[in-house]
């Protein structure tokens, strides 16, 4: 046998029949008497290696350090698609993961990627025994906008909660029901949270009120049949019955200015009382008049410095006819001065004036009346006073009366007697007075008031 090395290069081989072998037609073969192995030797081992490239004519087999051939998996190409080497990530220190694409319907897929859930789907959650009621799922009641909200108790919060007395936010929950037309109403509540009655609905067509009524509007009272005697007790105590009150004035004295009113007693009826005039007698050693009246004091206004002071008012359908100032302080006596009053008249209309005059060097207690303004007869309040001019010194108050009776005194040998027994009243708080007109030179006055006093219901 020859012996042959290849260094590098390509070998044509020729079998014993010259023919070239180690091709297709012709392959060479290593063991061709069936399974008797066919020995290959060479004597020197030096030239049992011999470097062999297998090659497609481009790129050649790669082998390792450890004789084993490297491969290179690839994908293959479909349809349109080119191949291409698998590619493979680094997993740790001795981990060479393959790098692997899943798709689905033509599109690459997240295999880490939580998809939304639809109608189709059925997911199925149980839950372990919680702990404690903080470990619990928690469950929230909605409408899609709003969250039903449970207070500090556990109690679900309804529309309407809110603390007693306060008004709530929204409409609270109503007890109600359905009237004989087939109509829902509700149950209404007073301030201390008792259910309203309507009394009229079967009292008749108005509600009781407190206070005696006639036969008529008197809630009706039953007796029983067989109703035994009713016990009554009468009251022995005498604070609710009227008092007796006698005014009597006699004096030897004359006006402060002839024919002008002048003071002789003043009475304030006491609180819880109601007084009555019974009788009222006069006597004047002179013709001149004389009253007892209801005195109001309506306001002040100083003449010096042109201020007014508002005090007391009429209330309609109440006013009064008799307007008087009555000089508290005595006027300069430079000139005369004039008084406007802006006031409210008897029918309520405010912005009427009326005008006094009262002559310079007027002492205290002179009186005069205030004219009112055209088709005027009473004045309920009074919003204005001033003065023009001013003056050195002077103060007014501005008085309003209600004559409760009126006499014209003839002389030394006529008395005058008003007996009115209950027909005049006035409430507690009245001031009265009585006065006098007449000249100045003294002259003997009598007066006689009897009056009672009534108590006021409680």
């Amino acid at each position: 046998m020859t012996d042959f090395k290849v260094i590098e290069g390509d070998v044509t081989l020729y079998d014993s029949a010259g023919d070239e072998t180690g091709v297709s037609a012709n392959p060479l073969r290593v063991d061709p008497t069936g399974d008797t192995a066919q020995p290959v030797e060479q004597s020197d081992a030096s030239k049992l290696l011999a470097t062999v490239k297998i090659t497609d004519g481009s790129e050649n087999l790669a082998i390792d350090g450890d004789g084993n051939i490297k491969a290179v998996v690839r994908g293959g190409a479909k349809g349109t698609t080119t191949a291409a080497d698998v590619t493979s990530t680094a997993e740790g220190a001795d981990h060479q993961a393959l790098d692997v694409q899943i798709m689905h319907g033509g599109a690459a897929v997240n295999p880490t990627a939580i998809r939304a859930l639809t109608s189709a789907d059925v997911v199925t959650a149980n839950q372990g025994t919680a702990a404690a009621t903080a470990g619990a799922w928690p469950i929230k009641l909605t409408d899609g906008t709003d969250t039903a909200d449970i207070d500090a108790q556990g109690h679900v919060l309804v529309a309407g909660k809110s603390a007693l007395g306060v008004a709530p936010s929204a409409p609270p929950v109503s007890v109600g029901g359905v009237d004989g037309g087939g109509l829902k109403r509700n149950l209404l509540l007073d301030t201390d949270g008792r259910p309203q009655a309507n009394v009229a609905q079967w009292l008749g067509s108005t509600a009781p009120t407190v206070g005696q009524k006639t036969m008529a509007n008197s809630v009706p009272v039953v007796m029983a049949s067989n109703q035994t005697p009713l016990p009554i007790t009468f009251s022995s105590g005498t604070a609710g019955l009227p008092k007796m009150l006698s005014f009597f004035y006699t004096q030897t004295i004359g006006a402060i200015v002839a024919s002008q009113w002048k003071r002789a007693l003043t009475y304030t009826v006491p609180a819880s009382y109601s007084g009555y005039l019974i009788r009222y007698t006069s006597f004047q050693a002179e013709a001149a008049y004389s009253r007892i009246a209801a005195l109001t004091t309506m306001g002040g206004l100083n003449i010096v410095t042109n201020v007014y002071t508002s005090l007391a008012s009429y209330t309609l359908p109440q006013w009064t006819s008799d307007l008087e100032v009555d000089v508290t302080q005595a006027i300069g006596a430079a000139s005369n001065v004039v008084v406007t009053v802006g006031y409210t008249n008897q029918s309520g209309v405010a912005g009427r004036t009326g005008t006094v005059t009262i002559p310079k060097s007027s002492i205290i207690g002179t009186r005069l009346s205030v004219t009112l303004q055209a088709d005027d007869i009473g004045v309920v309040s009074i919003q204005s006073a001033s003065v023009s001019p001013t003056s050195s010194s002077g103060a007014i108050n501005i008085l309003g009366f209600v004559q409760l009776g009126y006499h014209e005194d003839g002389g030394t040998n006529f008395m005058e007697t008003m007996y009115a027994p209950g027909a005049v009243g006035f409430p507690s708080g009245t001031v009265l007075v009585l006065e006098h007109q007449g000249g100045t030179v003294s002259k003997a006055r009598r007066f006689d008031v009897l009056m009672q006093l009534v108590p006021e219901a409680a």
